[in-house]
């Protein structure tokens, strides 16, 4: 009789750290809102090694000399969400896949990619009401919670629409906004920020929801991180090739892949694979993969296009 481990988590598992981190973040900001003298560190060491338990992906610390940087075909190409009102609802449709590892009484583990398949999500245009996903083949469907209640402003590591689109377009404005957030999580414990500049970064790319120019700023941000790598080809979920941006994780056996298109450097989606062997899952084991297909604007969740 064999039991299955803990699998890679799908395509939202940045958002369990993100949680740890906007707890803290909120605290963070209500203790300076009522002028307290002493702050709870934010992101503690604990919370991150409660989070790093729980998955087999990366998250990064990292620079990628020499990558090439995007042009104007990536800021100029359309936004499918352009013009969307606060009260409709932004729709992505992908593909994903993750492993799942068994263990056999004897201690041996076998590891498998699952089979791909389609996730749905909605979520609303600037954040304030619940979402829905519909994952078919997976967890079925599920209302999933809003990043602010209705009336107050966008978080910090929110990832709506409204939000993404009032992100800096500038790559220097870009990558020290990234700097200045990872500063903030980071405060009073050690993890490395440039790791939480990859996982912050990572959600904006993994939501969908970038718009082109905060996009292309984002990707020539990530190629500053140091450690961050490129890669002339990776492919996502969908069987598109293209380069990458890719970290490894320090004591990681796991390179986690972000996958651009080659020509217009959009956003396509991720992959990550084992870079050695690990328990019994041998190097060049795919652990996820996932590409985001297309995206539209719709009225309710629900709603296809």
């Amino acid at each position: 009789m064999s039991r299955l481990a803990e699998r890679d988590l799908p395509p939202d598992r940045h958002r369990l750290l993100k949680e740890h981190v906007m707890a803290e973040i909120r605290h963070a900001e209500a203790a300076s809102r009522i002028r307290r003298a002493r702050r709870r560190p934010v992101l503690a060491a604990a919370a991150v090694a409660t989070v790093a338990a729980l998955t087999l992906v990366v998250l990064p610390s990292g620079g990628a000399e020499g990558v090439r940087r995007p042009g104007a075909a990536v800021t100029s190409e359309s936004d499918e969400l352009r013009g969307a009102r606060d009260d409709q609802y932004t729709y992505v449709d992908m593909l994903v896949s993750w492993s799942s590892t068994e263990i056999a009484e004897d201690g041996k583990s076998t590891t498998t990619l699952r089979p791909v398949h389609r996730l749905e999500q909605w979520e609303a245009v600037d954040g304030t009401r619940k979402g829905l996903i519909i994952e078919q083949g997976g967890e079925g469907k599920r209302v999933t919670q809003p990043d602010r209640p209705p009336g107050e402003e966008a978080e910090l590591l929110s990832t709506d629409y409204r939000r993404l689109s009032s992100l800096p377009t500038d790559t220097d404005a870009m990558y020290a906004w990234l700097r200045s957030t990872a500063a903030v999580a980071v405060k009073g414990g050690d993890p490395d920020p440039g790791q939480v500049m990859w996982l912050v970064a990572g959600d904006m790319f993994g939501s969908g929801m970038l718009p082109p120019k905060q996009s292309a700023a984002l990707y020539r941000a990530v190629a500053r991180i140091p450690s961050v790598t490129a890669v002339k080809s990776s492919v996502d979920a969908a069987g598109r090739r293209g380069v990458a941006l890719t970290h490894r994780q320090t004591g990681s056996p796991v390179r986690e892949e972000w996958v651009f298109d080659p020509a217009s450097y959009r956003f396509l989606g991720t992959r990550s694979v084992y870079v050695e062997d690990e328990g019994g899952i041998k190097k060049g084991t795919v652990g996820s993969t996932t590409a985001i297909l297309s995206r539209a604007v719709v009225d309710e969740p629900g709603q296809r296009p």
